[in-house]
């Protein structure tokens, strides 16, 4: 009976007893939907906290990348250097350069060898005609091909033309010929170009890139097959067109009045940290500075990257005081976790600094604090007392720019010791006691063994150690027992920047056992989902089987019930008609 009311997908119940059953059928199909929609609305709260940990992971790699412009000294801590005359020279000025002033005075710039062809092929100047007309079309091998030649560098150049030959064949040959080479630099050492002397008259121009007076630094024409007005005689006196001819010499200058020669007019080596450029002769003051304002611009920049992250995690962990109620990742140990160990990390002391020893050594020293009033609208993000700072960095901005860029910078609290060397990201910033013992020529760094060497005095520490690769210099080898500390410093970036590399490493396989928290968080949250999908499918599944009971049920009452009504209707006839024939 059933096989006649329901085939696949459409239902006859109804059509037998005239009850609707379809729409009781979606009724209780609607009560068992609520299941999957819980679960839908659980598997979403686990899909949102995952997007809050990718933007969180994302808003911590911007904070990385943001403290990586400013990590080292050389990024921090901004002097300025100006000079009295910039047409005689420029200067640059690093985080090592002592403030002051500095005299230059040039005789002379470094030049380069430039060698122009000329018109005697006799070596007088004038004597013939030679004229290249045109640097396109003019053939300079005079129909037969030819050769030309010269050295640079301790390198010869062997050039050969075909039939036909140009200027601006020579120049491209020239210039891309592997044996033209520069002796200092893995560039060309000699550059090739027309030059135009008048409407019809056109040279050949050899320039040497490097300067100073250097016997490789000298172009030597040594052979030519070509035309007159390219033959080795075109290119033999410098001195005979002064304008056009140039012979390589050193720069020499006085810097503070001590007299300098050099092969460049890029001068590095006179103070630490200052690059000069020589342009002209005369005498300039290159006066040096500490630029304060951009200083403290970088250390605003530092404050709001970080508050950047600070937000967020509130944002994502907060309870409203209101209505007690949670945000999306309230209570997740993850998200707590990063949260304090950024947040020790701005408030603890440097690594490897010193409260005595340094003149700085916390970033609330200088004016940087975390916001703790209650119902401030900063509360929770990191303050900063530009009055305070203004007054750390006119005390010792040097001392500043350490505690912020410091990077495995190394220093010791005894002279009879010195710090040498260390590896980062093999030796371990921090604080080590340094003992050396001379009568069993042993010692220890941090407690752990270190290699003596007598030779160059030096006190390496072992592999396998926090300290190894640190080294230090025993500057009285014959003392009994030298003892003492040394530090490895490491700023407030770069210690952020080692946090944040661990806190989003991601993992990058199922058996990555060190990826980071949020790494991790998030494979067990996907977890997590894929366990909820199953159960969503299950749940669809057993759905479908009971609709189908449902209408198969429904069907057969249906049925059943059009079967009892027919046998009613049947009866009621018979009696109406029993009653009208009595």
């Amino acid at each position: 009976m059933s096989d006649s009311l329901l085939s696949g997908n459409i239902s006859f119940a109804g059509l037998g007893s005239g009850t609707d059953f379809s729409t009781l059928i979606e009724g209780l199909m609607k009560v068992e939907q609520r299941r999957i929609t819980k679960l839908e609305e659980w598997r979403k709260s686990w899909d949102d906290k995952i997007v809050e940990f990718q933007d969180l992971n994302t808003k911590l790699l911007s904070l990385k990348t943001s403290l990586e412009t400013i990590n080292t000294p050389g990024k921090f801590l901004v002097k300025n250097a100006a000079s009295s005359s910039e047409s005689v020279a420029s200067a640059t000025a690093g985080p090592d350069t002592l403030e002051g002033s500095y005299t230059v005075e040039v005789t002379q710039t470094a030049t380069n060898h430039i060698m122009t062809s000329d018109r005697d092929s006799d070596g007088l100047l004038g004597v013939d005609a030679a004229v290249i007309p045109d640097a396109n079309t003019f053939d300079i091998t005079g129909g037969t091909g030819g050769t030309f030649t010269f050295t640079y560098g301790g390198n010869t150049v062997n050039i050969s033309l075909g039939v036909g030959a140009t200027l601006n064949d020579l120049v491209n040959a020239i210039n891309a010929h592997p044996d033209n080479k520069s002796s200092t630099s893995s560039g060309i050492g000699v550059r090739a170009s027309t030059f135009k002397i008048a409407e019809g008259d056109y040279r050949l121009q050899l320039t040497g890139l490097d300067l100073g007076n250097d016997p490789d630094h000298l172009i030597t024409v040594t052979g030519s097959t070509l035309v007159d007005g390219l033959r080795t005689t075109n290119f033999g006196d410098d001195a005979d067109w002064p304008e056009y001819n140039q012979l390589p010499q050193d720069a020499l200058f006085k810097f503070n009045g001590i007299s300098l020669t050099r092969q460049t007019n890029s001068i590095d080596d006179v103070a630490p940290g200052l690059t000069l450029l020589l342009k002209d002769s005369g005498t300039t003051t290159i006066t040096v500075k500490t630029d304060a304002e951009a200083i403290k611009e970088n250390v605003i920049a530092f404050v709001d990257a970080v508050n950047e992250v600070r937000t967020k995690i509130n944002e994502i962990s907060k309870v409203d005081t209101t209505t007690n109620e949670g945000s999306i990742l309230t209570g997740n140990y993850g998200v707590d976790m990063i949260g304090q160990n950024l947040k020790n990390i701005v408030a603890s002391k440097g690594i490897g600094f010193d409260y005595d020893d340094d003149f700085y050594s916390a970033l609330s020293q200088i004016g940087i604090l975390t916001d703790a009033e209650e119902g401030s609208v900063t509360r929770g993000l990191l303050v900063l007392d530009e009055a305070k700072l203004d007054e750390a960095l006119a005390n010792d901005p040097d001392a500043v720019a350490k505690l912020f860029s410091a990077n495995y910078s190394g220093e010791t609290d005894q002279p009879t010791f010195s710090y040498l060397s260390c590896l980062p990201g093999t030796t371990e910033a921090g604080t080590y006691d340094v003992r050396w013992d001379q009568a069993t020529q042993t010692g220890t760094i941090g407690g752990y063994a270190a290699t003596y060497n007598a030779a160059t005095k030096e006190l390496t520490a072992n592999s396998g150690a926090p300290v190894s690769g640190l080294v230090v210099r025993i500057n009285d080898p014959l003392a009994d027992i030298t003892t003492g500390v040394v530090r490895i410093k490491l700023g407030k970036t770069n210690e952020l920047i080692d946090e944040i590399r661990v806190l989003t490493d991601p993992k990058s396989s199922p058996t990555d056992f060190e990826a980071g928290p949020l790494a991790v968080l998030e494979e067990n949250y996907n977890d997590i989902i894929k366990s909820i999908d199953s159960k969503i499918e299950f749940e669809e599944r057993r759905i479908t089987r009971l609709q189908r009971q449902y209408k198969d049920r429904f069907a057969r009452l249906d049925a059943m019930l059009g079967y009892y009504n027919n046998i009613a209707s049947g009866m009621q006839s018979q009696i109406l008609s029993m009653m009208q024939q009595s």
